[in-house]
């Protein structure tokens, strides 16, 4: 799923600047590559894919300093002004899910500012299970260890987030692919 996601995701937006930048939207990019990889799969894939794609997707405009936020399950943590900022995603994966999806994706847009902070994830990192085998480490805990780094040097964040996961994962191997993306403004 994630190499059909990648090439049409880059067929999709590589299509878009060619023909209006002007109109690129992060939801519009989620929907067309939900319609895409639906397209993709063929016929009577409703009935064998019991599985679709989380994502976060932004666009920034350098220009006019905006945000442009859609996420399928997948939140956006923004740090601005000292403060967390948790921009909630769509309830609802990229591609064919057993829940019937009629609605389309959503966009959210947020200033920027210098100094913000963006963070982009999967749910591998607050999925993961503890040495112990019983408890993920959870989506409070992911946020607050970003929160609580927020004024360290990316370098650094990142050292802290592998560290971390490390010491929690102790013996447990990594049930998921994690990614976390930082941006400073």
């Amino acid at each position: 799923m994630s190499m059909l996601g990648i090439s049409l995701l880059n067929q999709i937006v590589n299509q878009e600047l060619y023909e209006n930048v002007e109109l690129l939207s992060a939801a519009e990019i989620l929907n067309k590559l939900r319609k895409a990889i639906i397209q993709s799969l063929g016929h009577g894939a409703e009935e064998s894919l019991q599985d679709g794609m989380d994502m976060s997707l932004v666009i920034i405009n350098k220009k006019t300093n905006k945000l442009n936020y859609s996420g399928a399950y997948t939140p956006l943590i923004l740090i601005k002004n000292d403060k967390l900022i948790t921009l909630k995603a769509d309830r609802m994966p990229v591609g064919y899910h057993y829940i019937k999806i009629s609605d389309d994706f959503k966009n959210q847009y947020v200033e920027i500012a210098k100094n913000d902070f963006i963070y982009l994830f999967s749910d591998g990192y607050q999925d993961q299970f503890g040495e112990d085998g019983t408890q993920k480490f959870s989506p409070q805990a992911f946020r607050s260890l970003i929160f609580e780094n927020r004024n360290l040097p990316m370098k650094n964040q990142r050292q802290i987030l592998e560290e971390n996961l490390d010491k929690w994962k102790g013996s447990c191997r990594q049930l998921d692919d994690i990614i976390v993306i930082g941006i400073k403004i």
